[in-house]
């Protein structure tokens, strides 16, 4: 899957240059203890950023009581994904209790995604991509400056566990 950024400022000032970096995290640690996307959250910036979730799969609470397949089903259905700050991306997060799977971008803030992009699942424009693949582990892509503030973060919460 292409790839995202981040950066401790504005988080879109690495973006042109292109440089990426990516790590990935199995959604259950060696402890037994399963990661979600809430836990991955607490590591990235993006408080500034128009987040889009593409693909869903998962069990859970939604906000307002949605089902979790009108969800699911809405996420594929728009052409642009479904659109989110970062308040209710926290609280879709929070409401997460297992994701199969899922592809969440983030852009810069009033930006959204290129229909035409996104139908081709291209997502270099982004500029943060979080990834869950086949219930098996997490994928989380920055485009920012290398190295990645976020994903150090991120990289020592995997080896931490």
């Amino acid at each position: 899957m292409p790839d995202a950024s981040a950066d401790a400022g504005d988080g879109v000032s690495g973006a042109a240059a292109g440089t990426s970096d990516t790590v990935e995290i199995p959604m259950r640690g060696p402890s037994g203890r399963r990661v979600h996307l809430r836990d991955l959250l607490h590591h990235v910036p993006g408080d500034r950023w128009a987040w889009h979730l593409l693909e869903f799969t998962g069990t859970g609470r939604m906000p307002g009581g949605r089902p979790v397949p009108e969800v699911e089903e809405a996420a594929l259905a728009s052409p642009t994904g479904l659109p989110f700050d970062r308040p209710a991306l926290r609280e879709f997060a929070d409401g997460v209790e297992q994701t199969w799977d899922l592809v969440l971008i983030a852009l810069p803030e009033g930006a959204g995604p290129d229909p035409v992009a996104v139908a081709a699942m291209d997502l270099s424009g982004s500029l943060f991509v979080i990834e869950a693949l086949d219930s098996t582990k997490w994928r989380v892509t920055d485009r920012g400056t290398a190295p990645s503030r976020a994903l150090a973060a991120l990289r020592a919460f995997r080896d931490r566990d």
